[in-house]
């Protein structure tokens, strides 16, 4: 049996060095945050299934099983979403390209998370929806605010995190050319938040049917692009300029929107 008598005249420095390697072999064990190495705690491989669930908690991610949509809203606890995962947990779904575009936009609670800011706040209280309610997108966001946040995600959880881009959207309808309606796609009202619905803000993520695995990728809050295009469609727009396509604006990146929000893609 080994005892402190048996150390006595090792070099102190050389037990330090121990301590310290160890040490930081514990720390990438853990996750990666802060932008270290998650490679000991994510699945090997992962980009090859359909979904991929990213924690923005603890930068793990790995292959997922669509989820139930019929649990309540979380109220910011972290308990719940409507996707039946932790309120900080993003699900993305493959598309024909390769790429992994979130099945949700970007809540009000996952971005105060990562960023530690309220945007939302400064939007008129006419439109600004529920103050309360975490799980509505995140919205009154520039194309730079929404980069921003794709960085801090990408650094966390050593993922190539980014914006998608207007073929992107396109994709997730089936392909380039392709929109809504199509002539398998449900309702409108079934689908998205927009003027018809008659709310004052946008409605929580995730809140209505999904349309190939996506939740209000038209309607609810515009979405940017890494190619400078606000798409999809808000609250305040009609349903006759719902389709991706018919709703792509170009403006000034710079510009806060209160109709704009986002979801990420992930570039394997």
């Amino acid at each position: 049996m080994t005892t402190t008598d048996d150390y006595e005249g090792e070099n102190p420095m050389h037990w330090k060095r121990t301590i310290l390697f160890l040490l930081g072999i514990a720390v990438t064990i853990t996750g990666c945050g802060g932008g270290s190495s998650s490679t000991s705690t994510n699945a090997p491989s992962p980009f090859s299934d359909t979904y991929l669930k990213v924690s923005l908690t603890t930068g793990v991610y790995s292959p997922s099983s669509l989820r139930s949509a019929s649990v309540s809203i979380s109220d910011g606890s972290g308990l719940a979403s409507l996707t039946g995962e932790p309120a900080d947990v993003i699900i993305f779904r493959r598309l024909a390209n390769g790429s992994y575009l979130a099945t949700t936009e970007i809540t009000r609670y996952q971005w105060s998370l990562m960023m530690g800011t309220t945007p939302w706040h400064s939007v008129s209280a006419t439109i600004q929806g529920s103050t309360t309610d975490s799980q509505l997108p995140a919205n009154n966001l520039s194309q730079a605010d929404a980069m921003a946040f794709a960085a801090v995600v990408a650094t966390k959880c050593t993922l190539g995190a980014t914006l998608p881009v207007v073929a992107d959207f396109q994709d997730a309808f089936g392909g380039p050319g392709h929109d809504y309606p199509s002539p398998s796609a449900p309702s409108i009202a079934a689908v998205a938040t927009l003027r018809e619905s008659g709310t004052t803000g946008p409605t929580a993520s995730g809140a209505h049917a999904a349309m190939n695995g996506f939740y209000d990728i038209i309607g609810n809050v515009r979405e940017w692009t890494a190619d400078d295009y606000l798409v999809g469609g808000g609250w305040l727009d009609n349903a006759s300029v719902a389709g991706i396509s018919k709703a792509m604006l170009s403006v000034d990146p710079d510009i806060r929107h209160p109709l704009a929000g986002f979801r990420l893609i992930i570039r394997p």
